[in-house]
């Protein structure tokens, strides 16, 4: 039976839980806790070139949109390891991965990874990413 008085239990609980959301940081996409991981650590196959700078992760089926922080050589290091552009190189990274999402040339990835260092790159080997899992700081 509704008498048409406003709950204030349910208005008071709704406002705190409101206000620890927003202090908190907390996202909601499509229904989804937001998936964005700042501080990864993962390795993969590492490949740039004219609307190309794509990032495979090992272990994964993805291909996610590389980009790079101001002050990070990541192409310089590239261009030191591939004989030519669009060649794949094996890399160790570290950055945030975007949530998903459309990304990169053409909107073609479903996420993005920017990337504050780079911890190894070479040329790449077919046992490399047998032997590495992503480290998430969480």
């Amino acid at each position: 039976m509704d008498s048409g008085k406003k709950h204030p239990a349910w208005s008071s609980a709704l406002a705190l839980a409101a206000a620890m959301c927003y202090v908190a940081g907390c996202a909601i996409v499509d229904g989804a806790e937001e998936d964005a991981i700042f501080g990864l650590t993962t390795a993969g196959i590492v490949s740039l070139g004219f609307e190309d700078s794509t990032f495979l992760p090992c272990q994964s089926s993805e291909a996610w949109w590389l980009s790079w922080y101001d002050g990070v050589e990541l192409w310089r290091m590239y261009e030191e390891k591939a004989s030519k552009p669009h060649e794949q190189v094996y890399a160790v990274l570290r950055g945030d991965r975007s949530r998903q999402g459309a990304y990169g040339h053409l909107d073609g990835y479903d996420r993005s990874f920017v990337v504050a260092e780079v911890i190894e790159m070479r040329r790449l080997h077919p046992e490399d990413c047998e032997r590495f899992e992503s480290v998430d700081p969480r």
